[in-house]
């Protein structure tokens, strides 16, 4: 059977305009920075009754900043994650399953904190230095 050919051309309904977070610039170097430090959940364990591994796998800049639902928060409010614990962040699952929602959001604002008093740090001893 063959087909016919579309009467109209589609068209998008709405034109796609870039959102504020796309017009940001990115900032690589915080960002390339914090994937050299140590996962934050064995820095600081939020649950201490739950006895983690030692984090052994790739580490992720964990965005956990204020944002908007589906946005990506700013990148000065990351902290260092390996895998694991970021997905089990996400999930509430592993070291955060038993955790009450402001203890949580305790956590990560010292997991944050944690992160750009090191930036500051690093950065007051020259921008080369690890």
């Amino acid at each position: 059977m063959k087909r016919s050919t579309p009467l109209r051309r589609r068209t998008p309904l709405r034109s796609r305009r870039r959102s504020k977070y796309a017009r940001r610039e990115r900032d690589v170097d915080f960002m390339l920075w914090v994937k050299t430090l140590l996962c934050s959940v064995e820095e600081e364990r939020p649950d201490p009754d739950h006895m983690a591994t030692c984090c052994r796998g790739e580490v992720e800049a964990d965005h956990m900043g204020a944002r908007g639902l589906g946005r990506k928060a700013d990148d000065r409010t990351c902290a260092p994650m390996c895998r694991r614990h970021h997905r089990e962040r996400t999930d509430h699952s592993g070291s955060f399953k038993h955790l009450t929602r402001d203890q949580v959001r305790a956590w990560r604002a010292r997991a944050i904190a944690r992160t750009q008093t090191l930036w500051t740090e690093r950065s007051a001893h020259g921008p080369h230095v690890d």
